[in-house]
């Protein structure tokens, strides 16, 4: 559920409008993995595919760099963006768009049903002018509170309690439900019970479980 790498990773697909204008301008392109086809597959699909993408961005020197998996998708090129700031300038850009060839997967998840994240255009926009109200400044600033609330909460009553006793723990689930317990509190002004969310969780890893299936 949380991988908590510090490390953006998009898939852009370039379309032929964008390819031809770079060749015009003669802009150079990102460095290629080495891997072929049937490897790049492999590294996608594994288990341990953040840390592989990682040695690969390592071997070429490089956070951004193409994945030979274009003929998968019919596009000139798919490309990895390891760079926080240049992955926002592309999801910023007006031109960018959702490729269906990824996102359509998460429709079918839904009974093909876009959503926000999948979806363009107007259906996209008037989504998202719906969901702005809801990070207005105040109400992010009384998110920050409730956050901080809550992690304060969790060091006096889990994390103290852990370096007492010398005890080990699961990092990562122990930050989701801080995490899930800070959203709940925040979007819906609700304080769920430990059965809640036990609850929750086995509910979504079924659907993930159906929704890596169906991809």
């Amino acid at each position: 559920l949380a991988l908590g790498l510090g490390y953006v990773i998009l898939i852009i697909f370039y379309n032929k409008e964008e390819d031809a204008a770079k060749n015009k301008n003669k802009k150079k392109y990102p460095p290629r993995t080495k891997l072929g086809l049937v490897g790049c597959i492999k590294m996608m699909t594994s288990n341990d595919y953040p840390w592989l993408l990682l040695e690969e961005s390592r071997k070429l020197q490089s956070h951004i760099f193409q994945l030979n998996l274009a003929r998968i998708f019919g596009v000139p090129m798919v490309a990895i963006i390891g760079k926080a700031q240049i992955g926002k300038k592309i999801l910023m850009d007006p031109l960018t768009t959702k490729p269906r060839q990824i996102f359509g997967a998460m429709d079918d998840a839904f009974e093909g049903t876009a959503s926000m994240v999948t979806s363009n255009g107007q259906y996209w926009h008037s989504r998202r002018k719906g969901m702005s109200p809801a990070f207005a400044s105040k109400h992010v600033r009384r998110m920050d509170v409730v956050a901080t609330q809550k992690v304060d909460e969790w060091i006096e009553s889990r994390l103290s309690i852990f370096v007492r006793n010398d005890e080990a723990f699961n990092v990562g689930e122990e930050m989701i439900n801080v995490v899930f317990d800070a959203f709940i509190e925040t979007a819906f002004e609700y304080k769920a019970s430990n059965k809640e969310k036990k609850e929750f969780f086995h509910d979504l890893e079924i659907i993930l479980i159906e929704f890596v299936q169906k991809a």
